[in-house]
């Protein structure tokens, strides 16, 4: 079986599991064709239905070039449609061009974002009802293709072979590695459950503190809902940060590059920004309201990634890092901010000084559990 078999045959057996009669929405553009199509396939095999959703870069470069701001504003009834009838979702993230929306009016992106809010909390509704009948399982995986390749500093050949040791693609048992994968990640965050207050420091500068409520648990990712993966995640309480998060690596957002970001919290919420490329991005972002507040607090721990390649995918799993999100919570953490924003910062704690604190106890040093 050839890598892309092997991968489309891991996201539809192990990631959404997709049974005979799951109506299965498959996701993407031209550019992840190969993937959808063994996806579409393996689905077939397995009895699904297969959904395809085909979208042109093309055309939504035409809405913000010729569209007017209702136009903007404009959401297709069918988009709610679409992930009410799924039973399972799966989304091949491949593009054309990654900085397409580079020079598009950030006024004009945040229109977007908002007009999208009902298909986000529907969304965000059924992929975290987890064990009700109303979940929805689901999974993004990324297509390695030229402009991600380009985007990493990678040849096409080696952004493969990245991509596919990533997931565990290259082992004869992909999903037996992710079952390893998955008792690491469950045993850290039950340790991590114990501890109510986190501190964070580098010798970069960030110094920020989060409080997890006891009823507020960690959760695991392990190559279910995006692929690959490799992380824990929870939300602090909404008043909690405080302190000050200086991020080395870009922070990405809908193909914009912001550069050198400092971000200051004081009681939940953003206080101050700065950026050397691309700030007046940033604060149109944090102006849409609850987009100052952190809807996810989690930590990369894919031992495969360990590179920074441009792609949010790979990149917030990276081991040794931790990121927040600004915006949207995920309910199945309880958390309560609720918008279509949900913006991933990453920050790296394995340079030399970083460290990590529970409850006042060193639990990590430069990347290094201390604990599992």
């Amino acid at each position: 079986m050839g890598r892309l078999d092997k991968y489309a045959s891991v996201i539809v057996s192990y990631s959404v599991q997709v049974e005979a009669g799951d109506k299965v929405v498959i996701k993407g553009t031209s550019t992840g064709l190969p993937l959808i199509r063994a996806i579409y396939k393996k689905v077939l095999r397995a009895g699904g239905h297969p959904v395809l959703i085909l979208e042109d870069e093309g055309c939504d470069d035409l809405l913000f070039a010729h569209g007017n701001e209702n136009q903007i504003s404009y959401r297709n009834p069918i988009y709610l449609k679409e992930i009410e009838m799924a039973d399972k979702w799966i989304e091949v993230w491949a593009d054309d061009n990654l900085k397409r929306r580079g020079k598009v009016d950030h006024k004009k992106i945040a229109m977007e974002l908002r007009a999208q809010q009902p298909e986000s909390e529907l969304w965000n509704k059924r992929i975290c009802a987890i064990g009700k009948p109303e979940h929805l399982p689901w999974v993004g995986a990324a297509f390695p293709c030229v402009a991600a390749a380009q985007n990493a500093g990678m040849s096409l050949e080696q952004y493969e072979n990245f991509v596919y040791q990533a997931g565990f693609i290259d082992c004869d048992y992909p999903i037996a590695e992710w079952g390893r994968q998955l008792l690491f990640q469950q045993s850290l965050a039950a340790k991590l459950n114990s501890f109510r207050k986190l501190r964070f420091t580098t010798r970069m500068g960030t110094d920020i503190s989060f409080v997890v409520p006891q009823e507020r648990h960690w959760w695991t990712c392990a190559g279910k809902e995006n692929f690959p993966d490799g992380e824990i995640y929870t939300t602090p309480l909404e008043d909690s940060a405080n302190g000050i998060i200086r991020f080395g690596f870009p922070i990405i957002y809908n193909g914009v590059e912001v550069c050198d970001v400092i971000l200051v919290f004081k009681n939940g919420k953003v206080v101050g920004a700065t950026a050397s490329k691309n700030k007046s991005y940033l604060e149109s972002i944090l102006n849409i309201d609850g987009a100052k507040r952190i809807g996810e607090l989690a930590f990369g721990l894919n031992p495969r990634i360990t590179e920074f390649t441009s792609e949010i995918l790979f990149d917030e799993k990276i081991g040794g890092t931790f990121h927040i999100a600004l915006g949207d919570a995920y309910s199945n953490t309880g958390g309560t901010n609720k918008l279509v924003i949900h913006w991933d910062m990453i920050c790296d704690l394995r340079d030399p000084g970083s460290k990590v604190y529970g409850d006042g106890s060193l639990i990590q040093e430069e990347g290094k559990w201390l604990i599992s």
